[in-house]
């Protein structure tokens, strides 16, 4: 039986890169039509992750019932999944429709072309090919894009989907590094006045967190896996070694034969064993290493995530950057941080999450109250959404820590899902709000920045547009982030008053800052110069920003039914582990 599953990863991964081709050889002769071919091929992107959103619910919810008992719920977690095509007799994977496939690339190097999708990365997946889409879309209303700039963003997307696609350390490492370099290339060619400076920073911060991640692989790598792996595999290599060597000892067959890779689910099940083992017989130097790997892979996330921000706060890269690079900068890289914590921080680690989890709940409810009095003080619209960018992933992180402190029970495995929607609502939120405040800044206010430029009252589809996104910031009207804020307040009063009281208040600093910000964008100055009128390309381009969030207000089983079950299974299944 083929796996369908195979052509639907190979179809989003070749699309980009195909049309990196196409745009890359019609800017030679037709450089006219290629921004209609990059959005050509955003689109098709685009579709092809809405597909398989439809066939991932049919395979694994409507398939399974997930939302009915525990049990069946766990069977939509990639690890389950993954578990029974990593650990299938002989080679040959039996299922179609799993959503894992594996490809023999490197065995005798424990390396295979691996590929796994859960509702966490699907949904990650969706929204970036729907930011690259949009971002696309706003190339066509700037200056035009000389040489390789559309080839270099498919470049840079193949990247994304492929981290978020590979369940091999290699092959993460190998997407994630194209990804890098492609950003970086965009940069040095179109990242303003300061674009050499920024791309150095950019790619020197991101390949530190690279190679702390190597790190930790290579640090996994070395583990002893042969109990967690395929026994059909090793009996096969077993029988080779007795007709090849029959004259070796047993021990040189046991250390032959002793299996290291880079599979990542063969990671997961050796830190749920090391979970189970930690209620009982664990000791003291393996649970510090697993608190240090942790705190490693937190390091490398937090380096991902936040080399965005960073760079618009030191070298303004998102006032200066053409328009569609500076949405992707805003909204779809820093995702990369959350994922890589979760995937290769919590899911490897779990022990290590466990036992560190309570005070660095403290330390994510520290760093985000710190944040929150700045926006008190920022007057510049790009640094109060670079500040924005950086509140909501400590908001997020701050959510999935909670989740695994204290007693273990379900609402704080939906705890952790709803962190992750409240990521995901933000960075789209987050995405409007660059696109819109570049519109004001470059195509309708000349030069005008920071002042009170009556973009209300002139220009009522931007400036309500600008208000909504910003509330939908918050958890308002966007039904992705309302979830999250309600599942988030939840996991904070578990956790206590005290801290409850003081995430309360963080929450009410980014209102009054929100608020402030909107009086400096939407007011109102006698020395505003005249507006130009807003084309019909751009008023399409916010609602196509703005529709998705209403949307899913409208229609919430759009997401939900297939992105909760998957991903709060992630949270679960430690805590099913704790509790055995």
């Amino acid at each position: 039986m083929q796996e369908l599953d195979l052509a639907w990863f190979l179809a989003l991964l070749g699309t980009p890169l195909v049309f990196a081709l196409i745009c890359y050889f019609s800017s030679f002769s037709l450089n006219q039509i290629t921004p209609w071919i990059a959005a050509l091929g955003g689109a098709l992107t685009l579709g092809i992750s809405l597909g398989m959103a439809v066939q991932f619910k049919y395979d694994t919810v409507e398939q399974l019932g997930v939302l009915d008992n525990e049990n069946t719920r766990m069977q939509t977690s990639l690890f389950e999944r993954g578990k029974n095509v990593d650990l299938v007799p002989g080679y040959e994977v039996h299922k179609s429709f799993d959503w894992v496939t594996k490809v023999r690339w490197m065995p005798k190097l424990g390396i295979n072309f691996l590929l796994g999708l859960d509702g966490l990365s699907l949904a990650i997946i969706v929204l970036v090919a729907l930011i690259y889409f949009v971002a696309l879309l706003a190339a066509w209303f700037g200056s035009a894009m000389e040489g390789n700039f559309f080839p270099l963003l498919f470049i840079s997307e193949f990247g994304l989907i492929g981290t978020l696609l590979a369940i091999d350390g290699v092959i993460v490492l190998i997407f994630l590094a194209i990804s890098i370099l492609s950003y970086y290339f965009l940069l040095q060619n179109w990242g303003g006045q300061n674009k050499n400076n920024s791309a150095f920073i950019f790619g020197t911060v991101n390949t530190i967190g690279l190679l702390i991640l190597a790190g930790v692989l290579t640090y996994c790598y070395k583990s002893d896996l042969t109990k967690f792996a395929n026994e059909g595999e090793i009996e096969i290599v077993q029988k080779q070694i007795e007709r090849a060597h029959p004259d070796w000892s047993e021990k040189q067959r046991t250390d032959y034969l002793s299996y290291h890779s880079f599979n990542i689910l063969a990671f997961q099940r050796v830190g749920l064993e090391q979970v189970a083992q930690s209620r009982t017989n664990l000791s003291k130097s393996a649970k510090t290493k697993h608190t240090f790997s942790l705190l490693a892979v937190l390091g490398a996330a937090l380096l991902l995530g936040f080399s965005s921000p960073l760079m618009a706060l030191i070298y303004k890269t998102y006032q200066d950057t053409r328009l569609p690079v500076a949405m992707l900068l805003a909204g779809a890289f820093p995702l990369l941080g959350i994922y890589i914590f979760t995937r290769f921080g919590i899911q490897i680690f779990p022990a290590g999450i466990v036992s560190s989890a309570h005070w660095l709940t403290w330390v994510m409810v520290g760093i985000t109250v710190a944040i929150s009095f700045m926006f008190l003080f920022v007057n510049s619209p790009e640094r109060f959404i670079a500040f924005l960018s950086c509140w909501l992933q400590f908001i997020c992180y701050m959510g999935i820590m909670n989740s695994f402190a204290g007693a273990p029970n379900i609402w704080k495995a939906k705890t952790f899902a709803g962190s992750l929607i409240w990521l995901l609502g933000g960075y789209l939120c987050i995405t409007g709000l660059v696109y819109l405040w570049k519109q004001l800044k470059d195509q309708i206010l000349v030069d005008i920045i920071d002042f009170k430029i009556g973009t209300l009252k002139k220009a009522p589809i931007i400036g309500c547009s600008f208000s909504i996104l910003l509330v939908a910031t918050l958890g308002c009207p966007g039904f992705i982030n309302s979830l999250g804020l309600f599942l988030l307040a939840g996991s904070v009063l578990q956790f206590g008053f005290i801290p409850a009281l003081i995430t309360g208040i963080s929450y009410i600093l980014v209102i009054i800052g929100c608020y402030r910000i909107l009086n400096i964008i939407l007011g109102e100055s006698s020395s505003t110069p005249p507006l130009c009128d807003i084309k019909l390309p751009q008023i399409i381009l916010t609602f196509a920003i703005i529709i998705p969030i209403l949307a899913l207000g409208i229609f919430p089983n759009l997401m939900l039914s297939w992105y909760m079950p998957s991903t709060s299974a992630i949270s679960e299944l430690i805590q099913i582990t704790l509790v055995k």
